[in-house]
C-alpha cells in the first residue's frame, strides 16, 4: 500500500491544542512533528488478543475465526482454513514469519508461506538472532527432534528448547536417549551424561560451557574439554570478552568460586546466580554466606557482612570502577554503593548507574510510600514509583510515579502532566527527545518532550523504535470508517530549531 501523509504540524507551547502540556516539566517550544502513515491491515471487529507487530513495525499478524475453522492473517492476507492456528512469530529482521497449524490430530508449521510435513505435535517455535535459522521441536512416532529451516534432525526421547549464540551462528540443545542426556551443538552430538545443565555461550559465540554430572562426579565442560571434578558445580558464567569462565563448586563442606580453573577462597555458601563480571571483564563479584551473615566478594576482597543481600542486586558501573547492591540489616534494607551503606528503607529496588558511571539511583519504600533516591538524596514521596533510569548522556533522570489514580513522569525532579496510564520512557540516542505513550479519555498518544501527539484508539505496546536520531516509528490502531479498526505504520520526523 502507498504511504499517505495524514498531517504535518508545528506545536508551540501555549497553543489552544497543547495548553495543558505547559505545566511543570514544560514542553520544548517550537517542537516540530511531521507524521506519515501507511495502513497495514483492517480488522472488522475488536482488536485481536493475539495481534502481533513485527520488530520493524511494518508487518502485522493475527488469527481470525472462519466458521468452525481458523485462519491466520499476515500482512492483511488470510491463510487457508485450519482447525487451529497458533504461535505466530516474526524473525528479528522482520522478513520471515512462522506459526503452527492443526488439521485433525496432526500439526504442521507454516514458514515463509510454505507448510511443513505433519507431526503429532510442534512446539518451541523460534528464530535465531540473525534470522537465518527457523527452529522448532516436532514429534512423530514417539520421538522428538529439532527441525531447522524445514529439515528434521535426529530423533530423541526428549529434546529441550535451543540456545543460540548472540550472533546466531551457533545453536545448542539438550537431548535425552533413555536415561542419558547429551549436548548437541550445530548438529554435532556429544557423549552421553547422567545430567547436563543448560549450555551457555560466550558473548562472541566462540566458546560454549555446560555443567555436567556423571555418577558422583560434577564438572564444567568448556568447548568439549573437561574441567576438574567436584562434589557439585554451579552454572558457568563467561566474562563479556569471553576470556574468563567462572562457576561455583562444592568441595567438602565449603563452597568456592573457580575462575579459569583457579580456586578462590572458601565460604559456607556461594549464593546461586550471584556471580557477575564487570563490563571490562577484569573484575568479578559474587554473594557469599559465612555463618548467618552474607557478604559481597569482589576479586579476593570480602565486603562487610549483612543479615541478607539480594543476589541479583549486585551491579557494576558501566566503567567497571564502582559497585552497588542491596543489603539488609535488621528489618530494613539499604543500598550499599562503593562499600558505603545508604539510608535504611522498608524495601529497595536494584540500584542503577548512569551511563557515565557518575550517578547511582534506586527506588525505595518507606511507611507505605515510595520515592527515588539519587546519589543518596531522597526525592519526594508518591504512592508508587517505577524504577528510575537515565538518558544516554546521563543528563536526565526520569521515572514514572503515581499519586491517587493518576500517573505522571518525573524528569530531573519536575512533574509532567498526569494521565490515566503511562508506558516506560525511551530516549533518542542523542538524549534530545524524551518519549512515552500516555492514555487519556480511553485514547492513546505519543508524548515527545511533553507534547501530545494525535490520539489513537490504541498504540501497540512495546513497538516505538528510532529509525534514526530524528525519526521514530510505531504501530497504531484507529477506529475505522465502518465497524472495526485500521492498523497503521506511523513514522514521525522530529525536529527542534
Amino acid at each position: 500500500m502507498a504511504a499517505k501523509k495524514i498531517f504535518s504540524y508545528l506545536i508551540i507551547c501555549g497553543s489552544v491544542l497543547y495548553l495543558a502540556g505547559c505545566q511543570s516539566g514544560k514542553p520544548d517550544t517550537n517542537l516540530k512533528r511531521e507524521l506519515t502513515d501507511e495502513m497495514l491491515a483492517e480488522v472488522k471487529a475488536e482488536l485481536p488478543a493475539d495481534l502481533l507487530i513485527s520488530p520493524d513495525n511494518r508487518r502485522t499478524a493475527f488469527s481470525q475465526t472462519a466458521g468452525k475453522k481458523q485462519v491466520m492473517v499476515v500482512d492483511g492476507r488470510k491463510s487457508r482454513r485450519f482447525d487451529q492456528v497458533a504461535g505466530l512469530i516474526f524473525s528479528p529482521d522482520s522478513q520471515r514469519a512462522m506459526y503452527g497449524v492443526q488439521n485433525g490430530k496432526k500439526w504442521s508449521v507454516i514458514l515463509d508461506g510454505k507448510i511443513s510435513k505433519r507431526y503429532v505435535s510442534v512446539a518451541g517455535l523460534v528464530f535465531s538472532p540473525d534470522s537465518k535459522q527457523a527452529v522448532y521441536i516436532a514429534e512423530n512416532s514417539g520421538r522428538e527432534f529439532m527441525v531447522i529451516n524445514g529439515r528434521a534432525g535426529r530423533g530423541y526421547q526428549k529434546v529441550w528448547p535451543p540456545v543460540f549464540s548472540t550472533n546466531g551462528r551457533r545453536m545448542a540443545y539438550l537431548a535425552r536417549s533413555g536415561v542419558k542426556i547429551s549436548l548437541v551443538v550445530n548438529g554435532v552430538k556429544s557423549r552421553n551424561y547422567d545430567e547436563i545443565g543448560m549450555p551457555v555461550f560466550s558473548f562472541d559465540g566462540e566458546h560454549i560451557a555446560v555443567r555436567v554430572k556423571n555418577g558422583r562426579k560434577c564438572y564444567i565442560l568448556k568447548d568439549g574439554i573437561k574441567g576438574k571434578t567436584y562434589a557439585l558445580t554451579g552454572d558457568p558464567v563467561f566474562s563479556p570478552d569471553g576470556r574468563r569462565l567462572a562457576y561455583s563448586v562444592v568441595d567438602g563442606i565449603k563452597e568456592m568460586v573457580i575462575i579459569n580453573e583457579k580456586t578462590g577462597a572458601p565460604y559456607d555458601v556461594i549464593e546461586k546466580g550471584s556471580i557477575i563480571f564487570s563490563p571490562d571483564s577484569k573484575r568479578l563479584a559474587f554473594v557469599a554466606r559465612e555463618g548467618k551473615k552474607k557478604l559481597v566478594v569482589v576479586g579476593d576482597q570480602a565486603g562487610r557482612p549483612y543479615d541478607d543481600i539480594q543476589p541479583a542486586s549486585v551491579v557494576f558501573s558501566p566503567d567497571s570502577r564502582r559497585l552497588a547492591y542491596v543489603a539488609k540489616q535488621g528489618k530494613q534494607w539499604t543500598a550499599v554503593v562503593d562499600n558505603q551503606a545508604g539510608k535504611p528503607f522498608d524495601s529497595i529496588t536494584t540500584p542503577g548507574f548512569s551511563p557515565d558511571s557518575k550517578q547511582v539511583v534506586y527506588a525505595a519504600e518507606i511507611e507505605r510510600k515510595m520515592l527515588v533516591v539519587a546519589d543518596g538524596k531522597p526525592g519526594p514521596k508518591f504512592d508508587f514509583v517505577k524504577p528510575p533510569g537515565f538518558s544516554p548522556d546521563s543528563s536526565k533522570l526520569v521515572y514514572r510515579a503515581k499519586k491517587g489514580d493518576k500517573l505522571f513522569i518525573v524528569s530531573n525532579g519536575k512533574k509532567h502532566k498526569t494521565y490515566a496510564d503511562l508506558w516506560p520512557v525511551i530516549f533518542s540516542p542523542d538524549s534530545r527527545y524524551l518519549i512515552y505513550v500516555a492514555s487519556q479519555d480511553k485514547k492513546r498518544m505519543v508524548i515527545i518532550n511533553g507534547h501530545e501527539g494525535p490520539k489513537y484508539s490504541d498504540i501497540i505496546e512495546g513497538n516505538i523504535i528510532f529509525v534514526d536520531e530524528n525519526r521514530i516509528c510505531y504501530a497504531a490502531a484507529q477506529t475505522g470508517s465502518k465497524s472495526g479498526y485500521e492498523i497503521y505504520y506511523v513514522v514521525e520526523k522530529i525536529s527542534l530549531p
